[in-house]
This record gives structure tokens, sequence and C-alpha cells, in this order.
């Protein structure tokens, strides 16, 4: 944009240049000293171009390292973060691990526990039944 500014300055001096070089102007006695002038300012402006390119060219390269930075940051965090969740999952999968190992051996508890229950419940039916015809025997030799 700054570019195509000094382009049209540059288009407009020259118009003017070539209407004041025509015209008969009493400020211009000498066309060698005005072409002098003239040159010089030519090579001002040239000169001054070549800045704006190379600021505009600096520019860029400034932005695009700028985002090259910011690119790897935002990498680097999100690596760091994508190995934190690793970590967390890998440890998360441990414990789930430990946890069924832990629920398998509550079950095969779980599955001992029925079984002594239930013979400790046919133990006890025995003996109820041993005890009530060990009374019922007892009351029949009294009776």
């Amino acid at each position: 944009m700054v570019y195509h500014y000094f382009t049209l300055l540059f288009v407009y001096f020259f118009t003017q240049n070539d209407k004041l070089s025509t015209s008969s102007s009493p400020l211009l006695t000498d066309p060698r000293q005005h072409r002098l002038e003239v040159d010089e300012l030519k090579v001002q402006l040239n000169n001054s171009l070549l800045e704006l390119t190379n600021a505009e060219t600096e520019i860029l390269s400034l932005k695009h390292f700028k985002l090259q930075v910011r690119y790897f940051q935002e990498k680097s965090t999100w690596e760091q973060e994508l190995n934190a969740a690793e970590i967390e999952l890998v440890t998360s999968g441990q414990r789930v691990e430990e946890l069924c190992r832990q629920l398998g051996s509550s079950r095969e508890q779980v599955v001992r526990l029925r079984e002594e229950l239930e013979s400790v419940t046919r133990t006890k039916q025995e003996l109820e039944e041993r005890m009530n015809r060990g009374m019922e025997e007892n009351e029949n030799l009294y009776r």
C-alpha cells in the first residue's frame, strides 16, 4: 500500500517536472541545474522506494518469524499436555488392572464364604434335626 503511494507520487512528480520544464517560469533560469536537481530527486525517490521495499520485506519476515515462534510454543505446549495425558492414561490403566485383580480376588472370597455358609447351614440343619430327634427320643423314654 505504501509502495503504491510512492509510485503515484513518483508519477505525479515526473508529470509536474515535464510541465515545469516546458513552461517558461522565471524561477528556472538554468535548465542544467534543474535537471541535476531532478536527477538527484529521482535517486532519492528510488532509494526511498528501495528502503520501503526492504522495510516491507523485513516486516513480513518478522511476522513469519513470530508465527513460527508461536507455532513451536503451542506445539511444545500440546506435546507436554499430550505426554501428561498419556502418563495419566497409563497410570489409570494400571489402577484399573489392580482393581480388576482385587475384584477377582474378592469374588473368589465371596464364593468361598458362600460355600462355607452353605456348609454351616447344612451342619446347623443336621444338628437341629439330631437335636429334635434326641429330644423326641428323650420324651419317649420318659413316657
